[in-house]
């Protein structure tokens, strides 16, 4: 995997470390006629019925076998799914890091396996704008995440 470790993820971070990009995904559901089930597969942010799956890949772009979820109900949040799946323990070796995007606070459950997350800034409440570095550093994420998104 090294030899074909992307230029542009070692010359944005300096260190061949992630291990894996990882991000959720919906896909629409039908609406399920038990009110239990609807509740459970409801996702406000998609405004329906969704059932959800948590892949990833290496920086070079490849999932393996064990690196795509089962698929869950969409109301799951994505650090609970994290944590359901153990894609985090089960995939990414002691060390290494997992590269996630904004909205997938999953730091603490990374910490417990001595592994280190590399998420973008978020903008705090009423920050008008990001500073130079925060803005630097989401641009060197986001051109590294381009293979799984």
């Amino acid at each position: 995997m090294l030899r074909q470790y992307p230029a542009r993820v070692l010359i944005a971070f300096g260190h061949a470390r992630i291990f894996l990009h990882l991000n959720a995904t919906d896909v629409r559901a039908k609406a399920a006629s038990l009110r239990a089930v609807q509740s459970s597969m409801h996702s406000d942010y998609k405004a329906g019925s969704t059932a959800k799956a948590l892949p990833a890949c290496c920086p070079v772009g490849v999932p393996w076998y064990t690196s795509v979820s089962d698929g869950y109900p969409g109301a799951i949040s994505d650090p609970v799914q994290t944590k359901a799946t153990r894609i985090l323990k089960t995939n990414i070796p002691k060390g290494a890091a997992a590269c996630v995007d904004k909205g997938f606070p999953v730091e603490n459950l990374a910490a417990e396996h001595h592994l280190k997350i590399t998420r973008p800034v978020k903008r705090q409440r009423g920050q008008q704008q990001q500073s130079e570095v925060e803005t630097d550093l989401t641009g060197k994420i986001g051109n590294a995440r381009i293979v799984i998104e």
